[in-house]
C-alpha cells in the first residue's frame, strides 16, 4: 500500500508526507522531499529540513484495518533555528522532541515535552565548547510544564493521585538538577552562577476569555486582547473612545469576578511600563486560581489545571533567585532579600566586570 497523507503545516511552512506500507508488518516508509524514514507503531523521531531550520518530531503509524488505511500520529515538533555560525544537528542526532509522554497523569498524559532536558544540556555544551562565552542563558522548559501540568493533581488531587504527581514533578527536577550538574562540572567552580524563575506556581480552577468579552461588547472588529496567563493586554488599530473603555470596566466589574481592569496607577505598581505599546490600551489582570485563555470559545471554563502565579508581590507567586559566587548574596534560598527584578542590575554588573578585568 502506497499513498500520499493531508500536507500538515510546521511553522507556516506546508510539508507533505507520502508513505509506502511494509508488506506483513504493521510499518510504513515515511517519506518527506525525498528523505524516507521506517515508522511504526513504536514513536520514532526524524529530522525534516525547513527553510528556516531543522524541524525534529516524533511519529508512529497505524493500519485502520476497517478500510485499509494508514494514519500517521505526530508528536510535539521542535523547529531548532539555524544560523551562518552554528548550525549543529543532523540526522545523526537524538534530536530534541520527545518520544514518551513526561507527565503522564491528567492533561499532560498526551503530552511529549520538547526539547529534551539532556538535548538543552548538550546543545549548551556545544556552545560553549565553540565560543567560551562571557554569559550564557538556559532555559528548561521541564520547570514551567512539570508544574502546569501535575501542580493542580498535587494540590488539589486525592491522596494517590498527590503522592503520584509529587513523584513525577521531583523526578523532572531531579533530572534538571543533574544536568545543571553536568554543566557546572563543564564550566568550572570558579564561574558565577544564577538559578531562577520569576514567577510562583497556582492552581487553575476557571479560565476566562477576555475576546469573548470584547464579542458581548461588540468589539471584536476594532480591537484584541492578548497576553499571558495572569496579564491580558487590550490592543487596536485606533484607540478606543473613553465610552467603550467604560462599557468594558463595568462589564468586567459586574459580569466577571476575580478579573480586574487597570489604570496607570495599578500599572505602576506593578511595574509595567505605562504609556508603552507593548502592554496595549489598558490590562486586566487575573486573581488567584484564574487565568486567561485566548482561544475561541465563551468567557468562562471550568478546569483541572495550573499557571503562572498571580500577583508576584505574594510570596508564593514570586519565584526564587539563588545564586553562587556573587559574594555578599551566595547564601539566598528566596526573594526576599533581593527581588528577582534585580537580576538585571546584577547580570549587567557580571558584564561590566568581565569587559574590564585586566
Amino acid at each position: 500500500m502506497s499513498g500520499r497523507g493531508q500536507s500538515t503545516e510546521f511553522f507556516g511552512e506546508k510539508v507533505e508526507f507520502s508513505f509506502i506500507r511494509s508488506d506483513g508488518t504493521e510499518e510504513c516508509e515515511i517519506e518527506v522531499d525525498g528523505k524516507i524514514w521506517q515508522c511504526g507503531e513504536e514513536v520514532r523521531k526524524f529530522w525534516i529540513e525547513l527553510f528556516s531550520g531543522h524541524l525534529s518530531v516524533s511519529a508512529r503509524c497505524f493500519h485502520n484495518d476497517q478500510d485499509d488505511s494508514i494514519s500517521i500520529e505526530l508528536g510535539t515538533s521542535v523547529l531548532v533555528l539555524s544560523t551562518s555560525d552554528f548550525c549543529e544537528n543532523s540526522a545523526a542526532d537524538e534530536g530534541p522532541c520527545s518520544t514518551a509522554a513526561d507527565y503522564p497523569l491528567g492533561e499532560g498524559i498526551n503530552f511529549f515535552e520538547s526539547p529534551r532536558v539532556e538535548w538543552v544540556t548538550e546543545t549548551a555544551l556545544k556552545a560553549l565548547d565553540r565560543w567560551h562565552p562571557d554569559i550564557i542563558f538556559i532555559r528548561y522548559n521541564q520547570a514551567d510544564h512539570a508544574q502546569e501540568y501535575l501542580y493542580w493533581l498535587l494540590a488539589r488531587g486525592n491522596s494517590a493521585e498527590q503522592a503520584q504527581a509529587r513523584y513525577l514533578i521531583e523526578k523532572t527536577y531531579g533530572r534538571i538538577a543533574h544536568n545543571i550538574s553536568l554543566l557546572a562540572s563543564k564550566i568550572g567552580p570558579f564561574s558565577k552562577y544564577l538559578l531562577f524563575s520569576d514567577h510562583g506556581i497556582d492552581w487553575i480552577s476557571t479560565r476566562v476569555n477576555p475576546n469573548a468579552i470584547l464579542r458581548a461588547l461588540s468589539l471584536e472588529q476594532c480591537a484584541i486582547f492578548q497576553g499571558d496567563s495572569n496579564c491580558a493586554y487590550l490592543y487596536s488599530d485606533e484607540p478606543l473612545t473613553g465610552s467603550d473603555l467604560e462599557r468594558l470596566r463595568k462589564y468586567i466589574e459586574k459580569h466577571v469576578p476575580g478579573v480586574s481592569l487597570c489604570g496607570a496607577k495599578t500599572e505602576l505598581s506593578l511595574g509595567l511600563p505605562v504609556k508603552s505599546v507593548r502592554v496595549g490600551q489598558v490590562a486586566l489582570i487575573a486573581a488567584s486560581h484564574i487565568e486567561f485563555d485566548y482561544d475561541a470559545g465563551d468567557i468562562f471554563s471550568r478546569v483541572h489545571a495550573a499557571s503562572h502565579g498571580d500577583r508576584p508581590r505574594r510570596s508564593a507567586m514570586s519565584g526564587f533567585l539563588r545564586s553562587r559566587g556573587f559574594g555578599s548574596i551566595d547564601t539566598l534560598d528566596t526573594v526576599e532579600d533581593i527581588h528577582i527584578t534585580d537580576l538585571r542590575h546584577i547580570i549587567s554588573g557580571v558584564m561590566t566586570s568581565q569587559l574590564c578585568a585586566p
